[in-house]
C-alpha cells in the first residue's frame, strides 16, 4: 500500500548517544546558547522527549531571510492554515488564540503560549501513528538536505 507521509527519524525508537553525536556544532557564545546535543533529541518524538509541550505559532518574519539564514523554502501562508489542526492534533487547544494580552505600545504581545496534554509525542501518538495506513517511518536515517521538484520532495541526501 502505498504511504502519503514518510516520518524519518535521524534516531531509533530510544535516545543514543551515537545518534547525539550527529548534533554536535560550533557554539560561538555558550552564553545564548547551551551544546546543541542537550537541547536536541535524535529519537522518535525527536525533542518532544526533552521539552514542556510549548506550543507558540511562528510568524512571518520566522520564514524570511535573516544573519545566516537564507530563509525558508515555504511561506508563511503556506504554513498558517495549519496552525489550528496541528494544535487539535497536539492536543494544545483548537485554534491559534490571539488577544491583547499586555497593553503597552511599545510590545505587540497578541499570541497566546499554550502546551500539549502530554508533551512527549513519541508516548501519546505512538498507537495512532502505527495504525495509520497513510503514514510510514523510517528509523536511523538523517537527512541534511532534499530536492523539491515542483510541489513534492524528489530527492532526499
Amino acid at each position: 500500500m502505498k504511504k502519503r507521509a514518510l516520518v524519518i527519524e535521524s534516531g531509533g525508537i530510544k535516545r543514543r548517544a551515537r545518534d547525539q553525536e550527529l548534533s554536535t556544532a560550533e557554539i560561538p557564545d555558550r552564553l545564548i546558547h547551551d551544546d546543541v546535543r542537550d537541547c536536541v533529541s535524535r529519537q522518535l518524538g525527536g525533542t518532544s522527549n526533552l521539552w514542556s509541550g510549548r506550543c507558540v505559532p511562528y510568524d512571518p518574519i520566522d520564514f524570511g531571510p535573516r544573519g545566516i539564514s537564507p530563509g525558508w523554502p515555504i511561506a508563511f501562508e503556506e504554513v498558517s492554515p495549519f496552525y489550528a489542526p496541528a494544535a487539535k492534533f497536539l492536543d494544545c487547544g483548537d485554534e491559534t488564540v490571539q488577544a491583547e494580552i499586555f497593553p503597552d505600545p511599545r510590545f505587540e504581545v497578541t499570541n497566546v503560549e499554550r502546551y500539549c496534554r502530554q508533551p512527549n509525542l513519541a508516548k501519546s501518538l505512538a498507537k495512532q501513528l502505527h495504525q495509520s495506513p497513510d503514514i510510514g517511518f523510517l528509523l536511523h536515517h538523517t537527512v541534511v538536505d532534499f530536492t523539491i521538484d515542483g510541489s513534492r520532495v524528489s530527492e532526499l541526501i
